[in-house]
């Protein structure tokens, strides 16, 4: 015959079922946790003054970037003579604070190249993206520092 269960039986039993579910939630809580402090972490000490929006006066100028401008065509190595578009704010998304378009006069050449700048210093370039929106700029010949003064 089985005996009766007891209630120190039931009791335990309950705890033990308690203590499983808590070990098996642990590590989603830790994780929400752990994101939370990031998240929040995010946000200290970021003062509303560094992140100031651009405005028409920080436009950087063509003429002091026109060799650096150069040097990428170069190191693209682009056929022909560069050909750029205006300097205009860059996309969220990229490393620079402005763009320029990039591309060759040559037709047998297709290439168009996104030059990130920040500070009037080209600090990177790539292939253009979609998002860089050069397909629908106009492009003029690269100025020469004796050109823009």
């Amino acid at each position: 015959m089985v005996d009766p269960p007891t209630v120190s039986s039931i009791v335990a039993g309950r705890r033990r079922r308690r203590l499983k579910a808590v070990r098996r939630l642990f590590p989603a809580i830790a994780a929400l946790m752990l994101a939370g402090s990031v998240l929040a972490g995010c946000a200290l000490g970021v003062d509303s003054a560094q992140l100031a929006p651009l405005d028409a006066a920080n436009v950087p100028d063509m003429a002091p970037l026109a060799a650096k401008i150069q040097s990428t065509f170069q190191s693209a190595k682009l056929t022909g003579y560069p050909r750029v578009s205006p300097v205009r704010k860059a996309p969220v998304s990229a490393l620079g604070d402005w763009i320029v378009c990039l591309r060759s006069d040559a037709e047998a050449d297709p290439r168009v190249y996104a030059l990130l700048i920040q500070n009037n210093d080209v600090v990177d370039y790539r292939l253009a993206l979609i998002i860089d929106g050069c397909a629908n700029e106009r492009f003029a010949p690269l100025p020469t520092p004796n050109m823009t003064k």
